[in-house]
This record gives structure tokens, C-alpha cells and sequence, in this order.
């Protein structure tokens, strides 16, 4: 896939088109999107943005984003909404099913990317957790858009 203009096409391009539904809504829906040992290096650094790891993270990716402490801070009022999970290695609970999207329910599971212009519910936990970290991608409706065509 080319992924125009998206420095980091590694990223982008570990998506298959099994990984894009078009219902109940449009959406991309990943897991184990990065090389592991680097998510790990990421997730072992999250605090730091300034370390090597994000440094080069922001480099290759050249596009905006904000490293969120729990889901409920993330940014609706955007065109898109491009998660990418960062999941507490202390919280146990397999398979949460902590966002709704149209009536599918996403599965918040670690190093999992969530791309999508639809409205999404962030449900609560029966379980409490004192967070859910992820980091929210800025990306343009028209890179999203050509996400889109590449998997069809």
C-alpha cells in the first residue's frame, strides 16, 4: 500500500484489508500494529516524550499526535480519530470491550490502532481502572481517505 506523503509507511502499511470494515460504519481496526519491541521501548517511555524512542517515533511519522493518559480525554471534535492503544500491562481484563462504535463493540487491546470518522462511544469499565493510555494521531481525512481506497 502507499500510503502518499506518510512518512511512515511501515506503520500504515501493516494494515491488511481484513483490517477495514465498512459496517455497522467505515472504520480500520488493527491489532499488534507495530514491531513489539518497539511499542514496548514506546510504552516503557511514556512519560518521556523527549526520550530517543519518541523522538524517532515523532520523526518517522510526521504527523501530530497527543499521548493521552485514559480514553476519555481523547479529542472527538477532529474528522478523524486515529487511536493507538497503549494498554496498562496491569490491567488483566482480556478482551475489554471499552469503545462502541456503531453497534460493534472495539476491543481496547494493546499496540491495537482504531481509525475511523465515525462517532464512538468510550464505554465505562465494570472493573475499575485508573487508566487507559493512548496516544491520538492526527490524521487528515484526506491521508485517511487514502488509507481507505488502498484497502478496498
Amino acid at each position: 500500500m502507499d500510503v502518499e506523503n506518510i512518512s511512515m509507511k511501515h506503520f500504515f502499511n501493516n494494515l491488511k484489508k481484513t483490517d477495514y470494515f465498512n459496517t455497522p460504519v467505515k472504520h480500520i481496526y488493527k491489532t499488534a500494529i507495530y514491531e513489539l519491541k518497539k511499542y514496548d521501548q514506546l510504552y516503557e517511555t511514556q512519560n518521556y516524550d523527549n526520550s530517543v524512542q519518541w523522538t524517532t517515533f515523532k520523526e518517522e511519522l510526521k504527523l501530530s499526535y497527543k499521548f493521552l493518559n485514559d480514553l476519555n480525554d481523547i479529542s472527538t471534535n477532529v474528522d478523524v480519530i486515529c487511536l493507538w492503544f497503549f494498554k496498562e500491562r496491569s490491567d488483566r481484563d482480556k478482551g475489554t470491550k471499552d469503545i462502541e462504535i456503531g453497534d460493534k463493540i472495539i476491543t481496547y487491546s494493546p499496540n491495537s490502532l482504531l481509525i475511523t470518522e465515525a462517532k464512538i462511544i468510550i464505554k465505562k469499565r465494570k472493573k475499575y481502572i485508573t487508566r487507559r493510555p493512548c496516544l491520538q494521531i492526527e490524521l487528515p481525512l484526506n491521508k485517511y481517505n487514502n488509507i481507505i481506497s488502498n484497502l478496498k
